[in-house]
């Protein structure tokens, strides 16, 4: 199959969501994404400001699904910052998050913002296994599952 990432995959004959594979997702989960260039106008701290305003987007619009907690027993929690990289990190606790509407909300919570995010889900401390989906602002959302059964719940 060939590398798909978010600037070369558009979503064909009305995609909604698209399964990947491991190498493919991988590469999506672990590269920088739409990395901020630093001026006099724009500086490290307007980053941060633009970053923690859609973390906290996000943050506030799972909590609509589930409970958080940066560690212990919670349905998600979700990382620091990616460095340089416009990425959001969650992880998926709980089979309660496993909806297609999670995925429409933060889909529309991109959307509303001017510069383009992505938002990546690692839900392997759900089943145990290697299961990831990628959110972007524009384009199908994209995901891969050891078993694909665990991404039917979200719609693909």
């Amino acid at each position: 199959m060939k590398s798909t990432t978010p600037e070369n995959r558009s979503p064909q004959n009305g995609e909604r969501v698209i399964a990947l594979t491991y190498d493919d997702i991988t590469h999506l989960m672990d590269k920088v994404y739409n990395e901020p260039t630093y001026t006099d106008d724009f500086t490290r701290d307007d980053f941060l400001g633009e970053y923690k305003a859609i973390y906290k987007d996000v943050l506030q619009g799972l909590q609509a699904f589930g409970t958080f907690a940066s560690i212990g027993s919670s349905d998600f929690s979700m990382g620091p910052p990616w460095s340089n990289s416009r990425k959001v990190g969650v992880c998926f606790d709980s089979a309660k998050m496993a909806t297609p509407q999670v995925l429409d909300l933060l889909k529309a919570l991109l959307q509303r913002h001017e510069q383009s995010y992505v938002i990546t889900i690692d839900g392997a401390h759900i089943e145990g296994q290697h299961a990831y989906i990628c959110i972007q602002k524009d384009g199908p959302i994209l995901g891969y599952a050891d078993d694909p059964a665990w991404l039917k719940p979200f719609g693909f």
